[in-house]
């Protein structure tokens, strides 16, 4: 039951992912490593429905490393840099609003 449900999902997905935009394998691994360390990190901090975006993040660089498609790679890393940003934000502005209590 679980294939028949995830086979048109693959299908779908497949329509968008393609081998395009080779990239250079060492400088890809040395930004994707740094990159899911801090992916890692923001995963473990407990402020509610962060953590939903951040592993779709995740997942998205997976796909996108594993089928070779540098255009949603890109996509993913800009999506990592803006989920990281609004991660960051909330303990931010809360350090910074404590201190004016």
């Amino acid at each position: 039951m679980l294939v028949r449900r995830l086979i048109p999902v693959l299908r779908f997905l497949e329509r968008f992912t393609h081998p395009r935009w080779p990239t250079p394998i060492q400088a890809t691994r040395c930004v994707l490593s740094v990159q899911k360390v801090l992916l890692g990190v923001s995963i473990l901090v407990p402020i509610p429905f962060t953590q939903c975006l951040l592993a779709l993040v995740v997942i998205v660089i997976a796909l996108a490393y594993l089928e070779g498609d540098g255009v949603v790679l890109t996509d993913a890393l800009g999506a990592a840099l803006l989920s990281l940003a609004a991660t960051g934000a909330g303990p931010w502005a809360a350090y910074w609003g404590a201190g004016s209590i």
